[in-house]
This record gives structure tokens, sequence and C-alpha cells, in this order.
């Protein structure tokens, strides 16, 4: 299911909504509206898949879970077959034309269930489109603040916030990381640059000191990892693992994914890794515990 483009041809900023009742469920983790955000500025690393895979994870303990698609690619969208209503990122990040500011609140217009018949309940979704990529040409003194402040009042709804950065560091990728709690960096080894590590750690030493304080650079999550019988590859892995530890300015934790079967068919079928029976018990526990670190313990 891909997500649709909206009809009009500029985004409009949708208005501020009343506030939502508290759900049932909420505040049962000690660290409830925790907002995390995945990012590294290449493609094809397995950003999606995690943020997805680990919503559903949150999701299956009974948290309330929404992820926020910054892609203008739209793969979180079409991944959990959310289906997009009038506003999506696009309009949520576009000013109002009478203020030349983001419209606080806003963002409560633009959630949407994710296919509850396919992912477990408890997931929404506030999709992106393609018009978001208009947004990477905005200008205007609050343009990296525009998500936070169209969020307000979202946090209080959910457990747990996951934002799927696109992979480059403009605009949208800002805004996501001047909104989270905590960045964890996606990387595949063989993949690996440290060019692109400098740039990033770059971008996010830049928004702490600017926009965002309290950023905490979480863990390296590295996906894919072939640990297998060849033993040349494994040792190039940790070779590469252990470059990363050190590559982003300062120690962080690296936690393997392994290159599990059912973890690709998850992805390329976009269901979740309970319909694929026993191979995806494993790679389903790893998700669990990624779920648990990020939730913390229940209070």
């Amino acid at each position: 299911m891909t997500a649709t483009a909206l009809p009009p041809e500029r985004a409009a900023a949708p208005p501020a909504p009343d506030r939502a009742p508290l759900p049932k469920g909420v505040g049962r983790y000690k660290r409830p509206g925790r907002r995390v955000a995945f990012a590294n500025q290449k493609g094809g690393v397995g950003k999606t898949t995690t943020t997805v895979l680990i919503a559903a994870a949150a999701a299956s303990r009974g948290a309330r879970v929404l992820v926020i698609d910054l892609d203008p690619q739209c793969h979180a969208t079409s991944t959990l077959r959310a289906t997009p209503g009038r506003y999506t990122v696009a309009e949520i990040l576009t000013p109002d034309p009478q203020t030349g500011d983001a419209v606080p609140g806003c963002a409560h217009s633009a959630i949407v269930p994710a296919d509850a018949q396919v992912w477990p309940a408890g997931i929404d979704v506030i999709p992106c489109s393609l018009l978001a990529a208009e947004r990477e040409t905005d200008a205007g003194v609050d343009r990296e603040i525009r998500l936070a402040t169209a969020c307000e009042g979202v946090a209080d709804l959910y457990d747990l916030i996951l934002l799927d950065l696109p992979p480059s560091l403009g605009v949208l990728s800002i805004n996501g990381l001047t909104y989270a709690d905590e960045v964890d960096v996606v990387i595949q080894p063989h993949r690996f640059g440290v060019d692109g590590a400098a740039k990033l750690s770059h971008t996010i030493a830049r928004i702490r000191k600017r926009l965002n304080p309290g950023l905490v650079m979480g863990a390296i999550i590295a996906a894919a990892v072939d640990m297998g019988d060849d033993r040349a590859k494994r040792a190039i892995a940790r070779e590469r693992l252990a470059e990363a530890e050190t590559a982003y300015g300062e120690h962080m934790p690296v936690l393997v994914m392994r290159r599990w079967e059912a973890v690709n068919k998850a992805t390329d079928r976009a269901l979740p890794l309970s319909h694929f029976g026993a191979i995806g018990r494993e790679p389903a526990e790893w998700f669990d515990s990624q779920a648990l670190r990020l939730l913390g313990e229940a209070a």
C-alpha cells in the first residue's frame, strides 16, 4: 500500500484541534511520551524497518505508540498500512499564512491509526506525503522548530513516539532531532562511512547547542549484521562495529541486529514478525528488548 499525496497543489496548515482525552494505558511505563529519532544520512540501512518493528513490539506490550514518518518516500506510512487523512507531515509543518508560524498542537489533526487487522492495536501514525519534500526549501526563523510546535500536547497521549527520519540532514531531519529526546543511529556495517558519521555528529552538536540541549545520543543499531560461518566476514563485521562505537564523537553502545530472514520478509511484505512463525521468534525477541530499552520498566 502506498501513501498518496494530497489533492491540493500546495499543503495548507491544519487548525489547532481540541485536546483529546488521555487514552487508557498511557503512563504504564516510567518514561511516558519518550521521543526517539532513528537517523542516518544514508538510505537503505534499515531505519524504517527498525522504527516499525520496535513500534510493533512496544504495542504488543500494551504501550500506546506514535510513529512520525518524516521521510517523503512514505515507507513507514505504507508499511504500517496507514491511510492518510486530510493532513500529513507536509501540512503540520506549513506555517499559518496569517502569523508565519506553525500552528501549536495542529499535529493532532494528522494522526491516523495503523491497520489494526495487520499490526498490533495501539499504533498511530502521523503520515508523510510527497508534498513534505517542499518543506526542505522552507525559509523562516522558526522552520527548525515547527514539528515541536505542531506536536504540542501529543506526547501526553503516548508511551513512546518514534520518528523515522529521511536519509538526509535537511529541514525535515532537523525538525525531528529538535523534537526528539534521543537519537539512535542505524547503520549497516558494510556500508558504514566515517565521513558520514562526522557530518551527522556535527549536525547533532549544532542542534544540541542551538535548538535542543536535552538531545541525547542513545545507541548505534547495526542492522543486517552477518555473523555466520564465514570467519573473514565475522572479522570485518567486528572491525566495523568497533569503529562505529567512537565514530560519533562519544561512546555509544552498539546493538547488533543480525541478518534474519524473517526481518527481510517482514520488510518486503509490510507485515509484523508474528506472521512468520518460528523463524520470526528470535528477531521478535530482539525487537522486544529494544522496545523495553526505550519504554523503560513498567511503572
